[in-house]
């Protein structure tokens, strides 16, 4: 993915802090980051938050607000095979739902805790626990085969104005345009799940190109990655 990002002449920055979002007339169009203490000014006509469970913070630098639900999920990676198709109960999504086959491994998970902080997602043991206790309730050996890592991490979930204890959350994406509230070509991107990561930017990307009055369809969906 990054190597087709720089072949259309895009700039990649990893371990960038963003410290500020600039604007101007109600319009942004500037972010400042900093990489080992040195700062540097990036000038743009529009920006798209895209930082996951960061991203209320990222739009509180510039006074805007973004609602999230965060929540931490876990899964664990078995040694072998054990299924040859994913696995997955059928019932209203819930804890320890699925085993899926990854090459010569196998995934279990997965977990959801509200958190109050993106920077938690370290899994600790009493989630591990209840992965296994859920995972021998359809394969009764789990214990038998070894695991051998753990993974976890924090879901940015849309907020919503009521939420109902016996249903989980929704894993559907939204974008937020933030003209609405005083702040022109920002756009935030939230929710959504990894499989739907393509869809998310294609979304995002065409309702801030369709501000500057581009007209070009998306073709991600039928692009190759470069190899």
């Amino acid at each position: 993915l990054a190597k087709e990002i720089r072949a259309y002449g895009g700039k990649i920055l990893t371990n960038h802090q963003v410290l500020s979002i600039k604007q101007t007339n109600g319009v942004a169009n500037s972010i400042v980051v900093s990489c080992n203490g040195i700062k540097n000014n990036i000038e743009c006509d529009g920006i798209i938050n895209a930082a996951g469970p960061w991203s209320g913070k990222v739009a509180k630098l510039i006074n805007q607000n973004v609602e999230l639900q965060l929540t931490r999920g876990c899964g664990i990676f078995f040694t072998g095979q054990l299924v040859s198709q994913a696995i997955n109960r059928c019932r209203i999504p819930n804890n320890n739902d699925i085993m899926c086959p990854s090459g010569n491994e196998s995934l279990w998970g997965t977990t959801s805790q509200v958190v109050y902080d993106p920077d938690t997602p370290e899994t600790n043991q009493d989630e591990i626990q209840k992965l296994l206790l859920g995972a021998e309730e359809l394969f009764p050996n789990i214990r038998k085969y070894k695991s051998f890592r753990t993974w976890s991490g924090v879901r940015p979930l849309i907020k919503p104005k009521k939420i109902d204890k016996d249903l989980p959350l929704s894993r559907g994406h939204l974008v937020i345009d933030h003209e609405g509230t005083g702040l022109k070509n920002f756009l935030t991107i939230c929710g959504g799940a990894l499989t739907t990561h393509r869809l998310m930017a294609e979304d995002v990307v065409n309702k801030l190109g369709n501000k500057f009055g581009f007209d070009i369809a998306c073709s991600s969906h039928v692009t190759p990655l470069l190899n």
